[in-house]
């Protein structure tokens, strides 16, 4: 019924709007192609983020057999690129409403008005908790830099650390102040970077952020973990020229498993799972594997 009413739904979606998925990613994976197979559902991909540096995913749809058990028939519509986008957004707007507060209601609020522990959510098919993000965590920047407020992140997190084992962010490549809310937090940086010029100056950039927030003092302790290459095409001269310069610049930083961007990466990113689950076989699980290993039992960079 779900996705008959808003016609399109990601798994994010399906998951925040009530639908009880399993809770590993694998089980999702069974249970989205059995209902496609079964033509329950129709999976049709959707490229997220534009350009070269996008990924994609698939939004579902009711198939032939779920038109027939809704007594829906002919009403599926045949959507063109735009109006899948204004579908989504409805969705994605009804999902807000679903999850009352964000990071951006926690960077906004002070403690006594909006604990820690009333944002996090806890989804039943995730083993892990998620402090929800927000399209306009932007809008927060001002307000903080005006309130010299870099540690912010830092105070409303220890509010419930000590409940978790370890805490990861994910923060944007570019300088910005929230950027610096993350370094400030953070004990150890994972820097991913791919094989090109673009990334090479992304890269230079962070550490020079990294650098920075060390010498005036935000978080002295930080330490750069590992640098780690993503999406790499083998074979290419310009991808291995880049692969050599971070060898001879960062060889005590540079992971040395390799992540290859392959087929199964893309096929895992379109039915919204990682790849270790989809296809732990692959290349690419294979070196994630290896690389957690490497930052849990590796030696220590500086």
């Amino acid at each position: 019924m779900l996705v008959d009413h808003f016609e399109l739904l990601t798994i994010s979606h399906l998951a925040l709007l009530g639908l009880r998925l399993p809770r590993t990613h694998s089980s999702v994976y069974r249970v989205l192609s059995r209902l496609t197979a079964r033509k329950y559902l129709t999976a049709r991909p959707r490229w997220v983020g534009g350009g070269w540096g996008g990924s994609s995913e698939y939004v579902f749809q009711l198939g032939t057999a779920g038109e027939r058990l809704l007594g829906r028939q002919g009403r599926r519509k045949s959507l063109r690129a735009h109006q899948l986008e204004h579908t989504l957004e409805i969705a994605d707007a009804y999902a807000d409403l679903k999850v009352a507060h964000s990071v951006y209601d926690l960077l906004m609020s002070p403690a006594d008005l909006l604990g820690m522990r009333a944002i996090i959510e806890q989804l039943p098919h995730l083993s892990f908790d998620i402090l929800p993000g927000s399209e306009n965590l932007g809008y927060a920047e001002p307000s903080l830099m005006m309130a010299s407020q870099q540690q912010k992140l830092r105070e409303r997190l220890a509010e419930v650390e000590d409940d978790y084992d370890f805490v990861l962010l994910d923060t944007s490549g570019h300088e910005s102040f929230m950027h610096t809310l993350g370094h400030v937090y953070a004990d150890e940086v994972i820097l991913p970077t791919e094989a090109d010029i673009a990334n090479w100056e992304t890269l230079q950039t962070t550490l020079r952020s990294v650098a920075k927030i060390r010498e005036d003092g935000l978080n002295p302790q930080m330490r750069v973990r590992a640098i780690v290459v993503n999406r790499y095409q083998q074979g290419t001269n310009f991808g291995n020229a880049m692969v050599q310069k971070l060898i001879e610049q960062y060889r005590e930083l540079l992971s040395p498993h390799l992540v290859m961007q392959t087929v199964r990466v893309k096929e895992a990113q379109g039915y919204g799972l990682p790849v270790v689950a989809y296809d732990p076989s692959c290349q690419p699980a294979q070196a994630y594997t290896k690389l957690a290993e490497y930052i849990a039992h590796g030696e220590a960079q500086v």
